[in-house]
């Protein structure tokens, strides 16, 4: 069977594709052939070369300057994508002039790339363009890839997102990005003789994703938001290589977690702690499912972050519910975590905010207004934990009301009373 890796486009979204890819080298796992569009073609030629390299340095040397003279923004995202001020009229001139140069980008290129290794390597590769001269596809094939020259004007033109960049000239017509096009990531790789498909998609988490699933055995999307593909901050590139490491690792299912990332042996103490925080639950009539979670998840991120189908996810409420706390508590999911010190530093954030119930509610006025969800949230904490685990029957209506935030200030006083035996983890 010939394994073939795709890797998408989405501009400085390529770290979270740096990112998958070391936990896919990490893993060993091997591909017969590359294929990619825009980052992922730059990405995917240089790992064509099937040499060792510190992918992290290609997506490092990546700055807005290294990228473009005159890197388009558009003016009201301008001072965000930390790129050189200028007026969109400075931006039209300059397009006129053959738009703004690539030759950073080029020079870039050049230095990483090793032709000879590439030509050498069993791995076969291609990339996707869009032709505009001919209003069609064009794919970029290894043996068509006769010189360096060749190969970098391929993937300078299957990254020439317009208007970023301007249009991409090879002998007298006129490329741009491959992502303009209604191309199934994969079609490609199946065009190639790939048979078992690896998929690193760029796309948001929301957001609708077409693909060769009948052929595809690994698919790696974001679960958390990325930034803008424009956006080259530098803290920004390398947060989004460590989210694309540790969710490479959800998805190939070597690690419990969903926007959490923790170690594969704490499996078995989160199962444990899931079947004791469902006592708790019984005990209190309450029934929560994984999925009210992840919807309690997704409202505190604003946002409903990406599907993630992990066989560790159906013994994980226990993880979710404290994943819900670890928002709240502002604990970072750009870390991989084990259990112990997890759940030891929601508790420790936690402290700076506990509330006490009889100074938080008047009995008389239910419709009390509170700071925000954790006072909350401490609130509802202070209440069980006074009450054993019962919420006295006069918080029955606040509690309606607040539903999701009870459920942190359970998760809350489940976590607290399991504390000690955390410690000892």
């Amino acid at each position: 069977m010939k394994h073939a890796l795709v890797l998408g486009g989405g501009g400085s979204r390529g770290s979270y594709t740096i990112g998958a890819l070391t936990t896919l080298i990490e893993q060993k796992k091997t591909f017969d052939l590359v294929t990619g569009t825009s980052i992922g073609a730059i990405v995917g030629a240089v790992y064509a070369m099937a040499k060792p390299i510190d992918l992290r340095a290609v997506i490092d040397s990546f700055t807005s300057d290294s990228i473009a003279n005159n890197l388009f923004a558009f003016p009201e995202r301008k001072d965000s994508l930390k790129v050189t001020p200028f007026v969109f009229n400075d931006y039209v001139a300059a397009f006129q002039k053959n738009g703004p140069s690539v030759a950073p980008l080029k020079e870039n290129f050049e230095k990483i790339f090793d032709f000879e290794a590439f030509q050498a390597s069993k791995m076969d590769f291609a990339c996707l363009a869009a032709d505009l001269t001919k209003n069609e596809p064009a794919v970029f094939k290894k043996a068509d890839l006769k010189t360096k020259d060749d190969v970098t004007n391929a993937v300078l033109a299957s990254a020439a997102y317009f208007p970023a960049f301007s249009m991409y000239p090879i002998n007298g017509r006129y490329y741009v990005d491959g992502g303009f096009l209604n191309v199934t990531l994969g079609k490609i790789a199946l065009s190639m003789g790939g048979q078992d498909l690896s998929i690193i998609a760029l796309t948001d988490p929301e957001g609708h994703l077409e693909y060769e699933e009948a052929n595809t055995s690994l698919l790696i999307r974001p679960i958390l938001r990325l930034a803008p593909f424009l956006d080259f901050s530098p803290d920004k590139l390398k947060r989004q290589i460590v989210q694309g490491r540790l969710e490479a690792l959800k998805f190939m299912n070597l690690a419990p977690g969903y926007i959490y990332t923790f170690y594969r042996e704490d499996d078995l103490l989160f199962a444990t702690l899931s079947r004791l925080t469902q006592e708790v639950l019984k005990k209190n009539s309450i029934t929560v499912t994984n999925d009210e979670l992840i919807k309690g998840i997704a409202a505190l991120l604003g946002y409903h972050p990406g599907p993630l189908n992990s066989s560790y996810l159906k013994s994980f409420q226990a993880g979710l519910l404290l994943e819900c706390l670890a928002l709240v508590a502002g604990v970072s999911y750009y870390e991989h975590w084990h259990l112990g010190p997890f759940a030891r530093k929601i508790l420790s954030n936690l402290e700076n905010f506990t509330v006490e119930p009889g100074n938080a509610l008047n009995s008389n006025e239910l419709a009390v207004q509170f700071a925000g969800a954790r006072d909350l949230m401490a609130f509802f904490y202070g209440a069980l934990k006074a009450n054993n685990g019962k919420l006295p029957d006069e918080f029955d209506q606040i509690r309606s009301k607040f539903e999701p935030v009870y459920y942190l200030g359970l998760g809350w006083y489940i976590l607290d009373k399991f504390s000690l035996v955390l410690h000892l983890i």
